[in-house]
């Protein structure tokens, strides 16, 4: 069985087994070989994202400067009518060699910020909020949408 995730933007919002729902072409593939159950607690008590999905990108091979020695053969030429030889050398040539990277994904929470903005966003979208530290913990800290709405309305929150 395979596990799979749904993702809104980057917020995880369907966690699931293809033993029980045949996964969506958007649907990303986490676990190529896990149980026949899959269902992870995605979400808060305010329906709140809990987990997102992050693009990351990982060096695997540094960039790199090699100095390559150039062989320049012998070369005439003329200068003011008179034939000048120029005589075989060597020259130092310096030739970046790029990073090598590679793009890996990771499943994280949401930090306090990410879920205090979608707490405003989609509790209480009339209100507009600076979210300053203070304002982030005030939010989370609201056991209910109507605590959170009279944390946020009742106190100077609001811009």
């Amino acid at each position: 069985m395979k596990h799979y995730i749904r993702i809104e933007n980057t917020n995880i919002i369907k966690g699931f087994s293809d033993a029980f729902e045949q996964p969506l072409e958007t649907d990303i593939c986490i676990n190529e070989e896990g149980g026949r159950h899959y269902n992870p607690s995605l979400f808060d008590k305010d329906m709140c994202p809990k987990l997102k999905y992050v693009e990351n990108i990982r060096v695997i091979k540094e960039e790199q400067i090699v100095i390559n020695e150039v062989i320049v053969e012998e070369e005439t030429v003329i200068e003011d009518g008179v034939e000048v030889i120029i005589p075989a050398s060597t020259v130092e040539e310096e030739v970046i060699i790029p990073a090598e990277t590679e793009i890996y994904y990771t499943i994280e929470d949401l930090t306090d910020l990410e879920k205090a903005d979608w707490r405003l966003v989609n509790i209480i979208p009339e209100v507009n909020v600076d979210l300053n530290s203070e304002v982030i913990q005030a939010i989370l800290k609201a056991n209910t949408i109507e605590e959170l709405k009279n944390e946020i309305i009742s106190n100077i929150y609001v811009v």
